[in-house]
């Protein structure tokens, strides 16, 4: 699975130069929670609306009178991702170090957004919640065929969806499998 398949594009992007108040008003209506930001169309930061918020209620109204602009508070250098990384990539940049979404950059150009949200959509997908069908847990000992023992379980159940991971204790495989109806007998 690939960034490209589930990240928002085309992505919504600022300019440096844009004032924090408008920025924040933008993004309420837009309803977005992060944006990148652009200097000579190149991507230069990103700030997400908390930082904005945060920025915006410590600043005396002096200051705020001096236009305060995203270029004053991106943060910087941004962590980005490629159209084809491994969605897991993204994820492993996200959780270490600790933030919600990733610029998506092809050729030097941002070309969308991936987001927790779109992750989520993504796990979901992936643990089969759109499928119809049960939904069955079953562990499988790492030292047996993983594919051969579901099977052989399943005895002919469709599978749907699939998804494993190792248990903390032994290595073993945990297995989520939604299953629906039998397979056809073959003649």
């Amino acid at each position: 699975m690939y960034v490209r398949r589930w990240m928002t594009s085309p992505a919504i992007l600022l300019p440096t130069v844009t004032p924090v108040r408008e920025a924040l008003d933008f993004m309420s209506s837009e309803k977005i929670r992060r944006v990148p930001v652009l200097r000579d169309g190149a991507l230069a930061g990103i700030v997400t609306r908390t930082d904005l918020e945060s920025t915006h209620r410590r600043t005396s109204p002096m200051t705020r009178l001096a236009r305060t602009t995203l270029g004053d508070v991106m943060t910087t250098p941004v962590k980005i991702v490629a159209p084809d990384d491994a969605l897991e990539q993204a994820s492993q940049i996200m959780l270490a170090n600790e933030i919600s979404g990733l610029p998506v950059v092809e050729f030097g150009r941002v070309v969308g957004m991936i987001t927790e949200s779109d992750i989520f959509k993504a796990f979901n997908e992936i643990m089969g919640g759109s499928e119809k069908g049960a939904r069955m847990l079953m562990r499988v000992g790492r030292e047996q065929d993983l594919l051969e023992t579901i099977r052989r379980r399943l005895k002919g159940l469709a599978i749907r969806s699939l998804a494993t991971y190792r248990t903390s204790e032994a290595g073993d495989w945990e297995v989520v499998v939604r299953v629906c109806g039998r397979l056809p007998l073959s003649v």
